[in-house]
């Protein structure tokens, strides 16, 4: 049985400030059984769980809202001094 990549999504919220826009979230990633990993509402919130869910999840909710993949790793260059013959 093959299992589902689960990433971690991004939630961030480009509009002004509103409350009412975080508990909707909350209860959208609620029903589609999303793991909320870190909640900084009003503005932002840190989510797990397979793409389906997310895409679902995203066609809920506000359009001030972006949706991307948390990118948790970055190239680290080669700080070591070269010697050159």
């Amino acid at each position: 049985m093959a299992r589902k990549k689960v990433k971690k999504w991004i939630f961030r919220f480009r509009g002004t400030s509103d409350s009412t826009q975080g508990s909707t979230l909350l209860s959208v990633l609620d029903n589609h059984s999303l793991k909320v990993l870190d909640n900084n509402l009003p503005k932002m919130v840190l989510v797990s769980g397979p793409d389906e869910a997310i895409e679902s999840a995203k066609k809920e909710i506000d359009s001030n809202w972006i949706v991307a993949p948390e990118n948790s790793s970055y190239p680290i260059p080669d700080t070591r001094k070269k010697i050159s013959t």
